[in-house]
């Protein structure tokens, strides 16, 4: 099973595939031009996927598999250019302003002295570019116990025009067609809001260029500018993505079934451990099973990151692929299985396995003909279990492998997309929650009954 996962992580694709890292405030225009790219180049097939352009710069460094690398800040490329990773050159393929939204019907406040009564204000977190640009452009007018953070721009936005906030800065290209905002007034900033793209140099140069043209010509650049970028808002709403449910549960199906059969080994031998082991090991392996449990998924996906990237296993080259996205999920579903597990061998009568070792049967026997068939239901329970933690899984699935649509980007992370796009994410909660509870009803069924 490792060796398939291996192969499965290592291998290469039958048709050429374009992968483009972008900031999500530049959703809608790259979304378009990269269906223009596939119509324009037949046989070529363009995997997107949207989030900060510094979570994006970490996922470049730890080796994941990208050709154009498009961010919302010139820092973020000149840190990859320091470290050799991506092509020196890094032209602007579009511009952007900054400006202070509030909420549809709700007074705008004139200018930033007027931001400073009011409760909060969003913005992006340290470290993402609208936040960095925000802050700059406020030159600590606002002390940061007023400043909520969001991830990403196209969150701050969802959280001013869902009321969470009763204003946020954001991008002018955000407000162009967003009927929940309103612009308040536009902040000037001293670092100009650049769009720099970037050729990786791990990635395929030849489609990189011929993506990177499309961006620069007389289409890509009209195509910004209907979208609002250049400081001008355009001709409309940003495009919703069109999730698709069945493509997004194809693609948490698969990984939470790479991730199950990954975790089953490991998983069965640790119940075993403990459940049969040495009293004096349980409490330090049970700590250590544990552990994923209690870390923060997104914890878990740094280290995996550590692990897996370029500076760790980057041979493996599991960054940013589905297969990643498999050992992340088992990683943190791997305690939820183990714990089930264990209590069901637990119920089985050790006297049972004792007599059947009286007999001369050695252990592999009397595991394989005693205790797990006894243990069968309450093993299938875990198993159940397991798989639906690994299909719920968010946090290191998206550090570790991205959001690629139809490659990485599961039911969770098409929630996430598809509510910061302020798209109704209502069908993909439906989908996922029904798919939830009938896993849950089915582990219930099949836990063992106890009786007194």
């Amino acid at each position: 099973m490792l060796a398939l996962f291996l192969l499965a992580g290592c291998g290469g694709r039958s048709e050429r595939t374009l992968r483009v890292l972008a900031a999500a405030s530049a959703t809608g225009p790259v979304r378009e031009l990269g269906a223009t790219f596939e119509q324009k180049n037949p046989g070529v097939k363009v995997e997107l996927s949207f989030g900060s352009s510094t979570a994006h710069e970490r996922q470049i460094e730890a080796g994941a598999a990208c050709d154009v690398f498009l961010a919302a800040s010139r820092k973020n490329v000149e840190r990859l250019a320091a470290k050799g990773l991506i092509e020196p050159s890094c032209p602007t393929v579009a511009r952007n302003a900054l400006v202070a939204i509030v909420p549809r019907g709700e007074a705008a406040p004139p200018d930033v002295a007027a931001l400073a009564s009011l409760a909060r204000v969003a913005v992006g977190a340290r470290g993402v570019p609208v936040g960095e640009y925000a802050r700059e452009a406020l030159g600590g007018a606002l002390p940061d116990s007023k400043l909520a953070g969001y991830p990403d721009e196209p969150a701050v936005v969802t959280a001013v025009a869902k009321g969470a906030a009763p204003a946020g800065i954001c991008y002018s290209s955000s407000v162009a067609g967003e009927a929940g905002v309103t612009r308040a007034f536009t902040l000037p900033t001293r670092t100009p809001i650049e769009y720099p793209a970037a050729l990786v140099k791990s990635g395929d140069a030849t489609l990189g260029h011929a993506f990177l043209d499309l961006l620069l010509s007389d289409e890509g650049q009209a195509t910004f500018a209907r979208h609002g970028f250049f400081g001008e808002p355009g001709g409309g709403a940003t495009p919703l993505r069109g999730h698709g449910e069945l493509r997004a549960l194809l693609v948490s199906l698969e990984v939470a079934s790479l991730a199950l059969a990954l975790m089953l080994p490991p998983g069965l031998a640790l119940a075993f451990l403990l459940a049969r082991g040495p009293a004096r090991l349980r409490t330090a392996v049970e700590a250590l099973v544990m552990l994923p449990l209690v870390l923060p998924p997104v914890a878990i996906g740094v280290g995996l990151l550590a692990i897996f990237g370029r500076q760790g296993l980057g041979f493996l080259s599991l960054v940013g692929t589905w297969q990643g996205a498999s050992l992340a999920a088992a990683v943190v579903a791997l305690p939820v299985f183990v714990r089930v597990a264990r209590a069901a061998l637990e119920d089985v009568d050790p006297r049972l396995e004792a007599i059947a070792s009286v007999l001369g049967a050695p252990p592999w026997r009397v595991a394989l003909t005693i205790t797990l068939p006894l243990a069968r239901r309450g093993l299938l329970a875990a198993t159940v279990l397991g798989f639906a933690r690994a299909l719920g899984e968010f946090g290191a699935t998206i550090v570790v492998a991205g959001a690629v649509s139809g490659e990485t980007e599961t039911l969770p992370i098409a929630i996430f997309q598809a509510f910061e796009e302020r798209g109704s994410a209502a069908s993909l909660c439906l989908v996922s929650g029904a798919l939830a509870l009938g896993l849950a009803a089915l582990s219930a069924w099949l836990s063992p009954r106890r009786t007194t």
